[in-house]
């Protein structure tokens, strides 16, 4: 069956996010969303034990019931994220938390979607040493910085996150090289 009408929409052009959506800042939401986010690092095993994996990826995601927090339940955030080993940039992308079931994952019925969304860093090689020794795991964390324009993709929120985080990621490679080292 197809559809022929015709659908007007009133449009209304403004000059910036702010009068769309509110802007919401503080330690509140900073920290709300910080305990709601998980990191997790992830790759193919490499035959090299001098290297992790070939390729590794870090993985930021929403958790689960995020959306029950008040601070966070209409909150739009979308992320620039920028990975950093001594504080220098290797590696950036960004992503936009969907926390809608509708929306969360589209190759699954609503109610099985789970309620967050991940957002995946390609790095290359990252060596064995970084992970396995703590003063070496300790140079690698993730920045997450505000983009208000990527927050227009949650079209149900009334606030927009707007801010930045740093997010060390010594926990998360620990783990990594533990499972690697268990295979």
């Amino acid at each position: 069956m197809l559809w022929r009408d015709e659908w007007k929409l009133d449009v209304e052009l403004v000059h910036s996010i702010d009068e769309v959506l509110a802007r919401t800042q503080g330690s509140n939401v900073d920290e709300a969303l910080r305990a709601a986010l998980e990191v997790r690092i992830g790759g193919e095993p490499s035959g090299s034990r001098r290297i992790i994996a070939d390729e590794v990826a870090v993985f930021v995601s929403l958790s689960a019931g995020a959306e029950r927090n008040p601070e966070l339940c209409d909150l739009a955030v979308s992320f620039d994220a920028e990975l950093l080993c001594d504080e220098r940039v290797v590696a950036s992308s960004w992503g936009v938390p969907i926390s809608r079931g509708e929306l969360a994952h589209p190759e699954h019925p609503a109610s099985a979607a789970p309620p967050g969304f991940e957002l995946r860093l390609r790095v290359g090689p990252i060596p064995a040493a970084d992970a396995d020794e703590p003063t070496r795991r300790a140079r690698w964390s993730l920045r997450l910085k505000s983009n208000a324009a990527g927050a227009l993709a949650l079209w149900d929120a009334k606030r927009y996150w707007k801010g930045e985080l740093s997010l060390p990621l010594d926990d998360a490679l620990a783990s990594y090289a533990s499972a690697i080292r268990s295979e």
